[in-house]
C-alpha cells in the first residue's frame, strides 16, 4: 500500500494507493484485482476487497465502487443515497463516516481528495477521456457548492502510467493544449 504524506497527516480517514502485490487472484489475475467487473473468480476478487479494507482499517460491509466509464461523472453519497446497483460514473464524493470509496485504475490516474473541515471525501478515476471532460474541476467544484474551500482541499495523486510507457501523437495532445488555452 502506497500511502500519501499530505493525507497521512489527516487522521480523520484512512486512505491508500493499492498496486497488484498481495492479493488472491490466480493464474491470468494473478495480483491484488479489486474489478468486480473482471473475468476473474468473484470469490478471488471479494478476498482482494477484503484484504483492502482490512489495510485501510475499514469495518464496513463493503468498498463503494462505480462501474467506471471515462467520463465526467460523478456520484455523492450522503445518508439519503442508496444504490441498489452500480452507478456509472467515474468518481465518488461522500460525507459518510466508515464508508469506503474507491476508483479502480490501469494506466488511468487515481486522484483521492480530503476537506477536513467538511469531512468530504473524493476518489477520482482520471483517463484521459475524463481530464479532457474537466472530471477533477467538477469534482472539486461540487465540493465547494457543499462548503468546502480550496484552501481546505488537499489532494493526493496516486501511481499511473509512466511517460515513457504511454505514447500520445501531436493532435492528442494539441486537442488539450487548444482546450486549455480556451480557460
Amino acid at each position: 500500500m502506497i500511502k500519501s504524506k499530505k493525507l497521512s497527516k489527516i487522521k480523520t480517514i484512512e486512505h491508500g494507493f493499492f498496486n497488484k502485490t498481495g492479493g488472491k487472484s490466480k493464474k491470468i489475475y494473478k495480483s491484488l484485482n479489486c474489478g468486480p467487473g473482471s473475468k476473474d473468480n468473484p470469490a478471488d476478487v471479494k478476498k482482494n476487497l477484503q484484504i483492502v479494507k482490512k489495510k485501510i482499517k475499514s469495518t464496513a460491509k463493503s468498498i463503494f465502487l462505480t462501474h467506471q466509464i471515462h467520463s465526467n461523472k460523478f456520484v455523492y453519497i450522503d445518508k439519503k443515497n442508496t444504490f441498489k446497483s452500480k452507478p456509472k460514473a467515474d468518481a465518488v464524493i461522500t460525507n459518510q463516516k466508515n464508508m469506503p470509496i474507491g476508483v479502480l485504475t490501469a494506466d488511468c490516474v487515481p486522484i483521492l481528495i480530503c476537506d477536513e473541515r467538511t469531512k468530504l471525501v473524493a476518489a477520482i478515476h482520471a483517463g484521459w477521456k475524463g481530464a479532457y471532460k474537466d472530471i477533477i474541476d467538477k469534482v472539486i467544484q461540487f465540493m465547494i457548492k457543499k462548503g468546502s474551500n480550496t484552501k481546505n482541499i488537499t489532494a493526493a495523486i496516486g501511481p499511473a502510467i509512466s511517460a515513457k510507457n504511454y505514447e500520445v501523437k501531436g493532435e492528442f495532445k494539441r486537442k488539450f493544449i487548444k482546450k486549455d488555452k480556451k480557460k
